[in-house]
């Protein structure tokens, strides 16, 4: 059995989604950057099921410290047959208010480190006819002006094109598909009135994770925007 990389997979959604995939008794290496306690925890607990589970290290917000992350991730674990970009960051604010070295940074952890993973795992990758799922936003595909995290909707809807174009470039080999969360019970912003979403409720992270294990399990489905969101943003 090969390798599963999930990107900041110790806390939050990415600690749902590395309990989830693990049921199935999947190889897991789960990367983290200051959550060192967090992921230690997490790889101790699976362990405990039987699970072969793995931690590394990695720092994505430079081009530089990401190429270290891959290659020291190459090193130890060579054959890879899936990928899951949940590493990201969030940005609130209109674009007018955004600095440009801010949407730098944004762009990069939310687009670029996962293109670069993509990009040095894919002999691993095609040879094994693996999957990529990486985690968007929802709306992105009815798209409508935003002020409210104008950034961050522009990294998510670059990072939208981006699977679309990998699916079609990667087909038949590699399934590339994105699962897009609306709020969910970590949110941030979640609004105190829940009225606001059309299913009366934030999703559970565990629904999130299925739908990235469910598309994980698919060889014909590729390209594809699944959006977790009670109806959000319709």
């Amino acid at each position: 059995m090969k390798w599963t990389l999930i990107t900041g997979g110790a806390r939050g959604l990415g600690r749902e989604i590395s309990r989830t995939l693990a049921v199935k008794r999947k190889k897991l290496v789960i990367h983290y950057h200051r959550s060192a306690s967090e992921a230690l925890e997490l790889q101790g607990q699976l362990r405990r099921l039987g699970v072969d589970v793995e931690i590394l290290e990695g720092d994505f917000s430079t081009v530089a410290s990401t190429q270290l992350f891959i290659d020291q991730y190459i090193k130890q674990f060579s054959d890879t047959d899936t990928v899951v970009n949940n590493v990201g960051n969030y940005l609130l604010g209109a674009a007018t208010a955004i600095h440009p070295q801010e949407l730098n940074q944004l762009f990069h952890l939310n687009v670029t480190a996962s293109l670069m993973v993509i990009q040095s795992l894919l002999p691993s990758l095609k040879q094994s006819h693996g999957h990529i799922v990486n985690m968007g936003m929802v709306g992105s595909n009815a798209v409508a002006a935003n002020t409210y995290a104008s950034a961050y909707n522009m990294t998510k809807l670059a990072l939208a094109m981006l699977t679309k174009s990998l699916a079609k470039e990667l087909a038949p080999y590699i399934t590339v598909n994105m699962v897009s969360p609306g709020y969910t019970e970590r949110s941030i912003d979640l609004p105190s009135d829940l009225s606001s979403i059309p299913m009366q409720r934030p999703a559970r992270l565990e629904e999130v994770a299925h739908t990235v294990e469910f598309l994980l399990e698919q060889t014909y489905i590729t390209g594809q925007n699944i959006e977790v969101a009670g109806g959000t943003k319709l």
